[in-house]
């Protein structure tokens, strides 16, 4: 988070490596997760991407949209807890 923090929007370029690595943690701690903190960093670390990739370009948000949409889609059909609710209508 602090990186991407650091970076604003010279982070562009490594946006879909990063957006792939954060989906990726993102099911993983969906089905098992026992880490508040880390949660809230990591929906931070996806919230600060999505902010310093688009200041430039809304195209990104675009790309943000395709790419988080059918994860999120996913994880929201499967967590019956609903821990996650607030982070996802926080990033929509």
């Amino acid at each position: 988070m602090r990186l991407i923090i650091a970076f604003k929007s010279g982070i562009k370029p490594y946006m879909p490596v990063l957006l792939n690595e954060l989906t990726r943690i993102l099911s993983i701690i969906s089905k098992v997760s026992s880490n508040p903190k880390f949660n809230h960093n990591l929906f931070e670390s996806i919230g600060n991407l999505v902010k310093y990739a688009s200041e430039q370009s809304q195209d990104s948000v675009a790309t943000f949209e395709s790419l988080l949409f059918p994860s999120f889609q996913e994880i929201l059909r499967s967590n019956s807890e609903g821990m996650f609710f607030n982070f996802y209508f926080f990033l929509f």
